[in-house]
C-alpha cells in the first residue's frame, strides 16, 4: 500500500514517539545528606551503579553546577523523578526531624507528595550507616527499607533496589486460579460480637502503633452488616480496599498494604 509521503512522515513520528516511550529509562532522583567525604563517595558508586542497570540517575556532584539554585535543583529533581532513594543515615534523619539544610528542604517537599498519596511507592528508603534507634525519618512513616549496611550484600541490594526501581519484581506473583469450591465455597462461622468492648480493645491497639512510631491521631470507622454473609477473606478485605473514600484528597479509611500493617480479616463469613 502506498503512503502519501506527509501521512507517511506523521505515522514515522508517531512510531518514533511510541517506541521513546516505551524505551524511556525511568528516572530517579537520590536524596542524601554531605555526611562525609567517604559517605559521598558511596552515594556517588550507589548512583554509578543504578545508571548501569539503566536507571536515569539525578545526583547533585554531577548535575549540580556553581552558581545554580539549589532549592530549585531539589525541588525539579524530586518533582521530574520517577523514584526518589533517600539515603537514610544517622545524620540525614536528624536534619529532616530537625527540618534543617537540604535535606530539611527535601523533607517538605517528600512530605507534600505524601499528603497527596499516602500509599505512594516513589520514595524508597535506603539505610547506610543509620542509628539503631530509629532508621527512617518520622514523616516516612512504616515504609519498607532497603538494607545496604552490609558491604559485602552491596551487589545483591543494588539489584533489588533497580528492580524496584524498573517495576520488575525478581519474584512475581502467581496467576490467580478459578475458584474449586464453587460459590458457596467461602466457610461461615460464628464471628466474634464488635461490641464497645471490642472496638475499645482495638482502639487500644492502635493507639500503642502510634505512640510507637512517635506519631499522634486516630481514628474509629464502624460498619454493620444487616444480613448474614458467606464471603471469603480475601474478599473481605477486597470490599475493605474499596471502600476508601479519596473525594476530600486524603482518604477516608487508609488500607495500608504492607504485610506488617495490612488488615487481616480473622475468618471467612
Amino acid at each position: 500500500m502506498l503512503v502519501p509521503a506527509r501521512h507517511r512522515r506523521a505515522v514515522d513520528a508517531c512510531c518514533r514517539i511510541c517506541v521513546e516511550t516505551v524505551m524511556r529509562a525511568p528516572k530517579a532522583f537520590i536524596s542524601y545528606s554531605h555526611d562525609s567525604s567517604d559517605h559521598k563517595d558511596w552515594t556517588k558508586k550507589l548512583a554509578a551503579d543504578l545508571r548501569a542497570r539503566g536507571v536515569d540517575v539525578t545526583l547533585d556532584q554531577w548535575d549540580l553546577l556553581p552558581g545554580q539554585d539549589l532549592s530549585l535543583f531539589m525541588q525539579r529533581g524530586i518533582a521530574e523523578s520517577d523514584r526518589v532513594v533517600m539515603v537514610c543515615s544517622s545524620a540525614y534523619v536528624k536534619k529532616a526531624e530537625a527540618g534543617s539544610g537540604g535535606v530539611g528542604y527535601e523533607r517538605l517537599i517528600v512530605t507534600e507528595e505524601l499528603v497527596r498519596s499516602i500509599d505512594t511507592i516513589k520514595f524508597i528508603p535506603v539505610i547506610r550507616g543509620s542509628d539503631a534507634g530509629r532508621k527512617l525519618p518520622i514523616f516516612m512513616g512504616p515504609r519498607l527499607y532497603i538494607d545496604f549496611e552490609n558491604d559485602a550484600e552491596h551487589s545483591n541490594r543494588v539489584e533489588e533496589l533497580a528492580r524496584a526501581i524498573h517495576g520488575a519484581p525478581a519474584v512475581s506473583k502467581p496467576p490467580l486460579g478459578p475458584n474449586p469450591y464453587g460459590s458457596s465455597g467461602a466457610t461461615t462461622v460464628t464471628a466474634q460480637s464488635l461490641d464497645d468492648l471490642w472496638f475499645a480493645q482495638q482502639g487500644k491497639k492502635a493507639t500503642q502503633g502510634i505512640d510507637g512510631m512517635h506519631m499522634s491521631g486516630c481514628m474509629t470507622l464502624r460498619a454493620n452488616v444487616n444480613k448474614a454473609l458467606s464471603k471469603s477473606q480475601s474478599e473481605l478485605l477486597d470490599a475493605v480496599i474499596q471502600s476508601e473514600i479519596r473525594t476530600f484528597g486524603w482518604p477516608i479509611g487508609i488500607t495500608l498494604q504492607t504485610p506488617e500493617y495490612r488488615p487481616r480479616p480473622y475468618a471467612d463469613g
